[in-house]
C-alpha cells in the first residue's frame, strides 16, 4: 500500500491561496471567474492552481468542502466560549449566513454533495456534527 506523504508546507500554503482567491473570484464573478485569474489573484502560477485542483469542478469542491468544514469547526469554537443556547444561536445564524454565500456552489454541484460515494456520508456530514453537539449542550 503507497504512503501517502503530507503536503509540503509551501503546497499547503499555495493550496490555502488558491481556496481564498477562489472565494473571492466566485463570489464576485459566479461559477465562470477565470481560473488564470484565481491563480493571479492567489501569486501562484497556473501549473500550481492545476496541480492542487486538476479541473474547475475539482477546485469548486474543495471551495465548498473547505467553507463547510469552517462552519462546522465555528461550533466548537462557540460551544467554548459561550453559554450553549447563545452559541447554538450564534451558530445558526453564521451557518445561515454561510449558505447564503455558498448556495451558488451547492447549485452548481448538485446532488455530489448530498451524499458520498454509494450513498455514504457527504460533505455536509460535520455540519450535523456541530448542530448535534451545539443542540446537545443546549438541551441539557
Amino acid at each position: 500500500m503507497a504512503q501517502v506523504r503530507p503536503m509540503r508546507a509551501d503546497a499547503r500554503r499555495n493550496r490555502e491561496r488558491l481556496l481564498a482567491a477562489a472565494v473571492e473570484a466566485f463570489a464576485a464573478q459566479g461559477e465562470g471567474a477565470s481560473l488564470d485569474d484565481i491563480a493571479k489573484r492567489a501569486g501562484v502560477g497556473s501549473g500550481t492552481l492545476y496541480r492542487h485542483f486538476p479541473t474547475r469542478r475539482a477546485l469548486l469542491e474543495a471551495v465548498y468542502a473547505d467553507r463547510i468544514d469552517a462552519l462546522a469547526a465555528r461550533a466548537g469554537d462557540l460551544a467554548e466560549r459561550l453559554p450553549p443556547g447563545p452559541a447554538l444561536r450564534a451558530w445558526l445564524d453564521e451557518l445561515g449566513a454561510g449558505m447564503i454565500r455558498i448556495r451558488g456552489l451547492r447549485a452548481l454541484l448538485g446532488p455530489a454533495v448530498g451524499s458520498g460515494p454509494d450513498g455514504g456520508p457527504g460533505c455536509c456530514d460535520p455540519l450535523l456534527g456541530a448542530a448535534e453537539l451545539l443542540v446537545g449542550a443546549a438541551r441539557r
